[in-house]
Parts: structure tokens; sequence; C-alpha cells
């Protein structure tokens, strides 16, 4: 998996297989995910849309794409 660290996307389609993002920040992005194989760390998103495919279970997207804050964890 390709590391991508504190770059800035605006107005961009992203897709997030193969990657992980570190410190990055999203703005007005079209996340396009395909598989489970992609992580994030420290990200924030800005009126972003995020295109998931139908095969991807719904279930296991819900941990990697809430907001950090929101998972509970400290």
């Amino acid at each position: 998996m390709d590391h991508i660290i504190h770059k800035n996307f605006t107005d961009e389609d992203i897709h997030f297989e193969n990657y992980h993002f570190i410190g990055c920040t999203f703005t007005r992005c079209r996340i396009r995910v395909t598989s489970l194989y992609f992580d994030y760390d420290r990200c924030s998103f800005t009126d972003c849309v995020f295109h998931i495919e139908p095969e991807v279970p719904y279930s296991h997207l819900l941990r990697p794409l809430l907001p950090f804050s929101s998972t509970g964890i400290a």
C-alpha cells in the first residue's frame, strides 16, 4: 500500500484503493471506494461525496470511513 502524506486535494476524483492517506485534506472531492484495501489517519473531509461500489460490504466500511473522533477511540 502506498502512503500519501500531508497532501491537499481540492475538487478532485480520488480513488482510495491501495493508498494509506496520512494527514491529508480533502475539499469538495469525489472519493471512490471499490474495495476495503485502503486506510487513512488524521485526514479531514469537507463537502466531499463518497461513491461506494455495490460489491463493497457496507458494514465493513463504517469504521474506516468514520472520522477518528466519531469512532469512540481516544
